[in-house]
C-alpha cells in the first residue's frame, strides 16, 4: 500500500474518534466534565455527528482519495 494513502486513511479515523469519545480531543473533557452538555445529550450528539462524519467520509472522502491516487 502506498504510504500517502495509508496516512490519509489513518487521519480520517481521528475525526470520528474525537466526536464519539468524551476524552478524545482537547476540549472534549471540558464539555463532558463541566456539565455543559448532559451525558445523554453528549452521547446522542456524538452518535449523530459521528454518523454524519462517516457518511461524508464514505460518500466524498474515499472516492476523492481513489481519484487522487
Amino acid at each position: 500500500m502506498n504510504m500517502e494513502v495509508f496516512c490519509l486513511l489513518m487521519v480520517t479515523s481521528l475525526g470520528i474518534m474525537g466526536i464519539i469519545t468524551p476524552y478524545g480531543t482537547g476540549p472534549s473533557p471540558i464539555y463532558y466534565g463541566s456539565g455543559y452538555l448532559p451525558t445523554k445529550d453528549y452521547w446522542r450528539l456524538g452518535t449523530i455527528f459521528g454518523g454524519l462524519f462517516l457518511v461524508a467520509l464514505l460518500v466524498i472522502g474515499y472516492p476523492w482519495m481513489s481519484l487522487m491516487f
